[in-house]
Parts: C-alpha cells; sequence; structure tokens
C-alpha cells in the first residue's frame, strides 16, 4: 500500500511513494501518532531523545549552526539569544 497524499495539517508530506508512508516534514519528527511533533527550534531535523528532542542534522549554513553532540551551536563568532533560529552575531570586537 503506499500514500498518494498525506495529511499537510499533521506536518507530514509525501516525500516518496515507495516507502509505503509519510514522513514529517523538517523540522518534525515523528512521535509514532498522527500529528508531528515540533524540534527544538535549533534543529533542522530531530528524533526524540531522552526525554527531549536530539538533533540529527542543523541548518548549519544559513543559521550559523553546527552539530554537536545532538545539539545545534552555534559557530564561533556567533551566539544563540535563546529564542530564533538564527544564530546572533557577536560584537566585531570578540
Amino acid at each position: 500500500m503506499h500514500c498518494l497524499s498525506c495529511e499537510v495539517n499533521d506536518k507530514r508530506t509525501t516525500y516518496n511513494a515507495s516507502l509505503k508512508t509519510c514522513p514529517c516534514d523538517v523540522k518534525f519528527y515523528d512521535n509514532t501518532a498522527a500529528l508531528c511533533n515540533g524540534c527544538h527550534y535549533s534543529c533542522k531535523t530531530c528524533s526524540l531523545g531522552n526525554a527531549a528532542t536530539d538533533c540529527l542534522s542543523c541548518d548549519d549554513f544559513s543559521n550559523f549552526r553546527v552539530l554537536n553532540s545532538n545539539k545545534c551551536d552555534c559557530l564561533a563568532k556567533y551566539y544563540d539569544d535563546g529564542a530564533n533560529e538564527l544564530c546572533v552575531a557577536c560584537n566585531y570586537t570578540c
């Protein structure tokens, strides 16, 4: 049985008809329920880890992040303001 379409409101997309399934969209993970759950704001892809989401990949080029022990840390000369995907540039003197 192949999926021909997926429920967009559940944050799922028809990725590949040969998979017989509707995987979660980018920035969401499969919690074995109909509705996909959102990843931490810093993750591009994630999975459900030990009581928290673990990042599997980061949008490192455009968000200035790098994967480090299942977390998407900011690159050197950037910092995480605790609320945004995009790392913020440090003052030029740093």
